[in-house]
Parts: C-alpha cells; sequence; structure tokens
C-alpha cells in the first residue's frame, strides 16, 4: 500500500505527483477559459433558441449558419454543435492538471483530492441523469448526456494524475 495511503493527513509532495505544483498552478489560463466560454455559448444557443430567430428571418444566412451551428441537427456533415461534449471532456483533461497541482500546493492529501473527485463525479452523474428524466414518465439511467459521461470517467482521470507520464501515456495508448 501507498505510504501516502497510510497517512492520509499528511500532504502530498508536489514531486510525488505527476502534476507539478510550480508557480503556475494558481494562474488562470486565458485559452481554456475562452474556450470553455465557446462551449458554453454553444450550449446556451440551443436553450435560448436561436432557430426561432432564424425563423423570423427566413432570407437571412447569418441566422440560418447560426441556427445550424446551434442546435441538434440531422447529420449531414458537422457543425459546431456536435463538437460540444467532445469539447467538454477535452477541457476536464486539459484542466485536471492545473485543479490537481492547486489542490497538493494547498495541502491537500491523495484522500481529500480523491474523495471531493468521487463527490464531484456522482454529482455530474446524478445531474445528468435527472436533466436527461425531467419531464419524462420515468428515470432515464442512459448516460447519454455529456455531464454524466464527464462524471463516469472523472474519477478514473484524478486516479490516473497521480501516476507518472509513462504511466499514463499508456493508459491513452490502451484506451485508443
Amino acid at each position: 500500500m501507498d505510504a501516502t495511503l497510510k497517512n492520509q493527513e499528511r500532504p502530498l509532495p508536489p514531486l510525488q505527483s505527476s502534476v507539478s505544483a510550480g508557480p503556475l498552478a494558481f494562474t488562470r489560463v486565458a485559452s481554456v477559459d475562452a474556450f470553455r466560454g465557446f462551449v458554453m455559448l454553444l450550449m446556451m444557443a440551443e436553450v435560448i433558441q436561436f432557430h426561432k430567430v432564424a425563423n423570423a428571418f427566413p432570407d437571412s444566412t447569418f441566422w440560418e449558419l447560426v441556427s445550424f451551428h446551434a442546435n441538434h441537427v440531422s447529420w449531414s456533415f458537422g457543425s459546431l454543435h456536435d463538437i460540444i461534449q467532445p469539447a467538454f471532456t477535452f477541457l476536464v483533461g486539459v484542466a485536471l492538471p492545473f485543479s490537481m497541482a492547486s489542490r497538493i500546493k494547498k495541502g491537500g492529501t491523495k484522500k481529500s483530492i480523491l474523495l471531493h473527485a468521487f463527490k464531484r463525479s456522482l454529482i455530474l452523474i446524478f445531474l445528468g441523469v435527472f436533466l436527461r428524466s425531467i419531464d419524462a414518465p420515468q428515470t432515464y439511467f442512459t448516460f447519454e448526456d455529456t455531464l454524466s459521461q464527464i462524471g463516469l470517467g472523472y474519477t478514473f482521470l484524478v486516479i490516473l494524475g497521480f501516476y507518472s507520464q509513462k504511466v499514463q501515456l499508456w493508459a491513452l495508448i490502451i484506451i485508443l
């Protein structure tokens, strides 16, 4: 058993993790934030119902284009709406090393980080199930929504974050 698991209250030294707890641990990455905002805009575009605006302006190429990229559409090629789930999954992977480094720098233990990840995973899974089941005659445990899929993989990703880059690379190769 790992020594850090035996003594759960001892903070992890930054070098024990493959995640660096250096000076960038608390720095925001503007490109990640901008991409996250863009993906959130794509998600909200369907809720805002840009397709109704496009219907109000049937001769507008601009609103036709916005409507196509902001809604679920029949598969004919790819729309920006198709990148929402993969983009969120990508963002989780990109942001995770920064998050883990921040928690380690603040004195987080392996146990506390894993417990936090497990709670977050459960919340994402149950939120996905709840949202999928709204206005439905039964609860849908289908896990085809973005939130549930991220929740199902998040804890495993955090566990993988504690291993060396070599192990992470092998995990990537095996998954692919």
